[in-house]
């Protein structure tokens, strides 16, 4: 496996903790700048823009089976976000409609 997938692993194992761009360094064995560019030419963004990316993904899948009893303030803070204002926005940008929306429209 190369440095990144393993950063990829980390991030996936560890998507619901504070995750440290010191830490992904660390892990890949790499300069805040490699790790930069090799994030960019690999994904096309930043890796705290990745991992920002996988939870967004991680809270829809939620979102598609959630509970009745599930909020949408349960759910992204159980999945890593922490930001709550921000969250939303991200949310709404990458799917379209608000998470509020998403959980509305399965129940």
């Amino acid at each position: 496996k190369t440095s990144i997938d393993q950063v990829c692993d980390y991030v996936d194992a560890h998507l619901t903790e504070t995750i440290y761009l010191t830490s992904l360094e660390k892990i890949a064995n790499l300069s805040a700048r490699s790790l930069q560019h090799a994030f960019l030419k690999r994904f096309g963004c930043s890796p705290m823009a990745w991992v920002q990316e996988r939870r967004l993904q991680l809270v829809h899948e939620h979102l598609l089976r959630a509970d009745p009893e599930d909020s949408v303030t349960q759910i992204a803070t159980s999945c890593g976000f922490t930001n709550l204002g921000r969250f939303s926005l991200c949310y709404r940008h990458k799917y379209g409609e608000m998470p509020s929306a998403t959980l509305k429209r399965i129940r």
